[in-house]
């Protein structure tokens, strides 16, 4: 039998909305679609059992009510900023959906630390949002968020 190295995916199938203008708040995830030797400790909460390099990405997609508004998207290691990881969405138009996708980062971690997403918005208009599968044509759902971290290296 391979060696399966450590990984998951989650989504979230809710909108989370920016609680407070400039103020981060942690992202939640409502589903684990596949774990293996990195365990939800919490919604938004990832531990890693090896030690290792591993690659980070996630996506949303932003809305906002009011036009020009803008959200971070960053990555945190054990409460502190990941050097680097910020991404950021700006909503020209109350019409626009922007997709956000933070995507490639590897990072160092330690066996037992734990990895989160982070998020802040300069409105409480801004929101990462979710969409009900479609029809005409037939289609999935769209998450408001999704992550994937996967141990590249030992």
């Amino acid at each position: 039998m391979g060696y399966s190295y450590a990984h998951i995916s989650a989504i979230d199938t809710t909108t989370q909305a920016i609680a407070v203008a400039d103020t981060p708040q942690v992202v939640t995830f409502n589903t684990i679609i596949r774990e293996d030797k990195i365990v939800a400790t919490s919604s938004s909460r990832f531990t890693v059992n090896e030690t290792g390099e591993y690659l980070v990405s996630a996506n949303t997609e932003v809305t906002a009510s009011n036009a020009g508004k803008t959200l971070d998207l960053w990555i945190r290691v054990n409460g502190s900023d990941v050097a680097n990881t910020n991404h950021k969405s700006y909503i020209k138009n109350t019409s626009d959906v922007e997709f956000l996708p933070v995507g490639g980062m590897v990072i160092s971690v330690t066996a037992g630390d734990y990895i989160e997403f982070w998020i802040s918005g300069d409105s409480t208009t801004l929101s990462m949002v979710s969409y009900a599968a479609g029809t005409t044509p037939t289609r999935p759902a769209t998450p408001s968020i999704s992550m994937t971290v996967q141990k590249i290296h030992p």
